[in-house]
């Protein structure tokens, strides 16, 4: 196995993070959850099957959901956890994008930060050596219980 491991896995953390953190703190501190919500679910969807308290409550909560999920994945923290959310998310965008436009494209935003997570996901477990997760495991494997 590559001694790269524990680099390529924190460059590829940080830049999936920050993809997610930034658009996170543009949605919460820039445009506001409220905004977030009017414009791109109130707004787009309001002639679509999902009702409006389910537009407003995915609106008001996406934009923390990055900001948070990207700030843990930045770091390193619940990382599993974080990709597992932000990837679900992706589905939550992927099907609004694709009721909007049946033939979205996919290849913008959402399949550059799929492939991020996936690669992630994928990459070799306890290789991530520059994160919180790793320095917990470490912790957790030095103490004589």
């Amino acid at each position: 196995m590559s001694d790269n491991w524990p680099i390529v896995n924190f460059i590829v953390r940080w830049i999936l993070g920050l993809l997610f953190l930034m658009a996170g703190y543009w949605k919460v501190f820039v445009l506001t959850p409220a905004g977030h919500a009017q414009q791109f679910f109130v707004e787009g969807f309001s002639d679509s099957w999902i009702p409006t308290w389910l537009l407003h409550l995915f609106g008001y909560s996406i934009p923390f959901l990055e900001l948070v999920a990207g700030l843990l994945i930045c770091i390193g923290f619940r990382t599993r956890e974080a990709l597992i959310a932000v990837g679900l998310l992706l589905i939550i965008t992927t099907y609004g994008h694709s009721l909007q436009q049946p033939l979205f494209d996919i290849d913008g935003h959402t399949f550059t930060r799929l492939t991020l997570i996936v690669f992630l996901l994928l990459a070799p477990v306890g290789n991530d050596r520059y994160s919180i997760d790793h320095l917990l495991l470490a912790r957790k494997g030095n103490r004589s219980d």
